[in-house]
């Protein structure tokens, strides 16, 4: 997302975005990213410095750390970022820091559900489908 500088006054802005997800390459061996980034940004001066408040909002194609199965999930993140006037050109481009921000959301380990049960350490099996035999 890129706005040009001049426009921020006094009065809040808001801008939207949609930016396809592939573009940013931030897949990992568990986490595919699909569809589009959405972006919401108000941009608002304060004093010497631009405050930009940013919902995004992601569609990701998760690998279960437990069980291994394959889910899409929808994920909202808001932040608010600050740019110094005087750092700032003619242009504010904030991608690099929202790409940057959703990946160092990413959780340590991702889950298919909150209660996934895993897959049994003797035979295999997905118990969050089948109780197993195991002794």
């Amino acid at each position: 997302m890129k706005i040009k500088v001049e426009k921020i006054r006094d009065k809040e802005i808001e801008v939207e975005e949609e930016i396809s997800a592939s573009t940013w390459e931030m897949h990992s061996s568990d986490v595919t990213f699909v569809d589009s980034i959405y972006l919401k940004c108000k941009f608002s001066r304060v004093r010497d410095e631009i405050k930009a408040q940013i919902l995004v909002t992601t569609h990701r194609d998760v690998v279960c750390s437990r069980c291994s199965q394959q889910v899409r999930h929808v994920v909202e993140q808001s932040f608010i970022k600050n740019y110094k006037d005087s750092k700032v050109g003619e242009w504010l481009e904030i991608n690099d820091d929202i790409r940057e921000e959703i990946l160092l959301n990413f959780p340590m380990k991702v889950l298919c559900k909150e209660d996934c049960k895993g897959k049994c350490s003797g035979c295999g099996i997905d118990l969050n489908s089948q109780e197993c035999d195991c002794q």
